[in-house]
């Protein structure tokens, strides 16, 4: 089929861009440590939502208690997302606090995903 892209090779670009966010992010200079700190943020979030899409999707191509496994790890990455959305949220708004809003999906994050796998 002419003009289809392969899945594979659209989750390999997806991949490749928040990874050379992630970079970019990393290699800003200590002068813009404000815009470094809200672009960690967002890059961060990316990295996140795509932990989880990709644990949701092997989960859902695995079987048996691999698929458990990578749905926990999904479920903690998730969790990890909206953790994340909460505290660009709060650092937005001005409204943080510790402990914040964002705390209850931080503690489920991925690490708690791991006694399943």
């Amino acid at each position: 089929m002419a003009g289809v892209i392969a899945p594979r090779r659209v989750l390999v670009a997806v991949i490749a861009v928040v990874v050379a966010f992630n970079a970019l992010v990393l290699a800003l200079p200590e002068a813009l440590i404000p815009p470094r700190t809200a672009l960690t943020d967002w890059a961060n979030l990316a990295a996140a939502a795509l932990a989880a899409g990709c644990a949701s999707w092997r989960a859902t191509r695995s079987a048996d208690r691999y698929r458990w496994s990578w749905g926990a790890l999904a479920a903690g990455c998730a969790a990890w997302t909206a953790g994340q959305v909460a505290w660009i949220y709060l650092n937005a708004t001005g409204t943080y606090s510790s402990p914040s809003a964002a705390d209850p999906a931080f503690r489920i994050r991925p690490p708690r995903g791991f006694p399943w796998v």
